[in-house]
């Protein structure tokens, strides 16, 4: 666990059986509830790919997922690969215990279905700072669960990612019935200033491009979650950055890797960052 101000960044790393789907869970220290986390599998970049990252409710009292961050996927390759989940808390004392988490399901898709689908989560209240898309089961192949997208929303068309969190992912030959979860983490106002960042980039058939977007320069500002948002074939990575500062803390932004299709027309990428900062 590292520290940096009020927040903790948790990291937690398995590794991920050849021709395998696993998991990874980061778990908050006690005395502080769940902001936001990312994910990622290391490997061939044609060979791996992430099914779902989400925030998790980890057997504490109560059913909110409010104390951990999830990461699924797959590795195609013959040999392990290292998956990792990465939970961003905030301490009870400055503001977890205010937190709310809006959850939102998509369609349900049927046995032997195929589908693009996603679900999306809109806060009542406050403002987005993190959160997720589960699809619940099994991944039996390489091809099954395919995370494409997982970001804050913009409900109201004002040009701020503020309202809540939308995950889109391609499911193929389902082996069970599953719905399609989304988690939104709000901050309620009055403890944090909010900013929303993301940066964009053209990206070509057939790559496997990595972007980052950085917090705003100045002290006091933190990363809490970020995402992608696209439509791709696979993300391989979506998880909070360290810019080699001296705190050697992964605080200063956020960064998001994928892989294209190939015969896909070029595309926009875009990798947000929400980073806050105590008033």
């Amino acid at each position: 666990m590292l520290k940096s101000g009020p927040l903790r960044y948790v990291t937690n790393a398995v590794n991920t059986p050849g021709t395998d789907d696993g998991a990874s869970l980061a778990i908050c220290p006690g005395g502080s509830h769940l902001a936001g986390g990312g994910g990622a599998i290391a490997g061939p970049t044609g060979e791996v790919r992430l099914g779902g990252i989400f925030p998790f409710d980890f057997f504490d009292p109560g059913f909110e997922p409010d104390d951990s961050y999830a990461a699924e996927g797959y590795n195609n390759s013959a040999a392990p690969r290292a998956m990792r989940s990465v939970a961003v808390c905030v301490r009870d004392a400055s503001g977890g215990a205010d937190l709310d988490y809006a959850t939102g399901d998509g369609p349900l898709i049927n046995m032997g279905s195929s589908a693009g689908t996603g679900a999306s989560a809109t806060c009542t209240s406050g403002r987005v700072i993190g959160g997720g898309l589960q699809i619940p089961g099994p991944a039996t192949t390489q091809f099954e669960e395919q995370l494409n997208s997982t970001r804050p929303l913009d409900n109201d068309s004002d040009g701020v990612y503020d309202d809540g969190w939308r995950g889109s992912l391609n499911v193929n030959m389902s082996t069970v019935a599953r719905t399609p979860h989304a988690v939104a983490v709000c901050q309620p106002p009055g403890d944090y200033r909010v900013r929303y960042r993301f940066a964009p980039k053209i990206v070509f058939p057939d790559t496997a491009p990595t972007l980052k977007t950085k917090c705003p320069s100045g002290k006091g500002w933190r990363v809490t979650g970020g995402g992608i948002q696209g439509f791709f074939s696979r993300i391989r990575a979506s998880v909070p950055f360290d810019d080699k500062d001296r705190k050697k803390v992964p605080d200063d932004g956020w960064r998001g890797s994928i892989t294209t299709s190939s015969g896909s027309d070029p595309a926009a990428l875009l990798v947000h960052a929400i980073c806050i900062k105590p008033i």
